[in-house]
């Protein structure tokens, strides 16, 4: 018997630079609907989605985003920031 997970996607929505850093925000879907409390981790810092499915972080570097959540298989993406 195999049981098959739901699959997240992680999507960037916005990112605003700032000196020497930038604010990310990440929303986090299933199959197009927003996941809350997914937890999200980037360039060192994590946060956990909103009702919205989104969650914002201050990062200094770009690199890997990953979201996860019980019962979902997890969601990667790049994204740049800080130049």
């Amino acid at each position: 018997h195999t049981q098959l997970l739901p699959g997240l996607t992680i999507v960037r929505t916005s990112l605003v630079r700032r000196r020497g850093s930038a604010s990310v925000t990440f929303r986090v879907l299933d199959a197009g609907d927003p996941v809350a409390g997914a937890r999200v981790r980037a360039a060192g810092r994590s946060g956990v989605t909103n009702a919205r499915g989104t969650v914002t972080l201050t990062v200094r570097r770009g690199g890997t985003a990953t979201a996860t959540r019980a019962g979902y298989v997890a969601a990667s993406t790049r994204f740049g920031c800080c130049r």
